[in-house]
């Protein structure tokens, strides 16, 4: 099955919407409020911006912990997911050419964890990914996609207003 075919169609967001809320400097205080659905199966999400800057990385990945904690996931799934979210943000830091925040939107709904980064650059075509072939650990770069793609379900990256990876991990039920 094509992995672009089993996600949800993605609608851009508007130009105009509500502001995130930009993370913290300071890791240890994680304070995005998730969005919850009053109906469980609808689930939750949390969004908020990290600046596009490699410090503000340790204040994301800490809440993205907090979050998903707090769905009692396997500490295993909290590791790879907070992983993901660290390598499609530090390639939109890293070749994205843009000084704005990064959105990310991480959601836990329907034993679906669903993450969608987007920065505000110039957008890019991905080579496919062989999961099958690792890439050279000594390169300079060239292994956040592939941890992507190894370790989420579904992986999908598009282009609109830069670049969006959207991806979705199905829980163990």
């Amino acid at each position: 099955m094509n992995a672009a075919a089993a996600l949800p169609d993605y609608e851009p967001e508007p130009e105009a919407r509500p502001p995130l809320e930009p993370v913290s400097s300071t890791p240890a205080a994680p304070h995005a409020t998730p969005r919850c659905d009053p109906c469980a199966a609808a689930g939750c999400s949390l969004r908020f911006a990290v600046a596009a800057a490699a410090s503000a990385l340790p204040a994301a990945r800490d809440q993205a912990r907090v979050f998903l904690r707090g769905f009692a996931l396997p500490e295993r799934t909290v590791f790879d997911v907070v992983l993901c979210l660290e390598e499609a943000c530090k390639n939109a830091i890293r070749f994205s050419g843009t000084d704005r925040d990064i959105d990310v939107t991480l959601g836990v709904s329907g034993g679906v964890v669903h993450l969608v980064i987007r920065d505000h650059g110039a957008g890019f075509e991905p080579a496919p990914i062989d999961v099958s072939h690792k890439p050279d650990p000594f390169a300079q770069h060239g292994r956040g996609l592939f941890l992507l793609h190894s370790l989420m379900d579904d992986v999908r990256i598009e282009r609109d207003r830069g670049a969006v990876v959207i991806a979705r991990l199905r829980l163990a039920g």
